[in-house]
């Protein structure tokens, strides 16, 4: 499993593994990036860096936690990833086509 390949490149110690093997998907990845957070906001203050740099570093890994939860939701969604796909292209090509017919007639 990946949490063993973890602990073999000694990334995590046996006993994290552990605690992390019980937890579901979703609440493992809320873990592993609150202890990334953790971890890279006290190297960011022990380096003295500015606010400013961390409130931006602090930005980015929360978008990479959003999307890390979006991805894990629609790998879990019960439509098959093709669909939900190829419905996201038809509704952006239904609006296009809206939008192209509501500017050409007249109201």
């Amino acid at each position: 499993k990946d949490i063993l390949k973890m602990v073999d490149l000694e990334f995590m110690r046996p006993g994290e593994a552990d605690f992390l093997e019980v937890l579901e998907p979703r609440q493992r990845t809320l873990v592993m990036m609150h202890t990334a957070c953790s971890c890279t906001l006290y190297g960011l203050q022990q380096n003295q860096v500015a606010p400013v740099m961390i409130r931006e570093v602090m930005q980015r890994l929360t978008k990479c936690k959003s999307h890390q939860l979006q991805l894990l939701d629609t790998v879990n969604s019960p439509m098959p990833f093709q669909y939900i796909h190829l419905l996201s292209v038809l509704t952006i090509f239904v609006s296009a086509i809206l939008g192209v017919c509501m500017g050409i007639c007249d109201s």
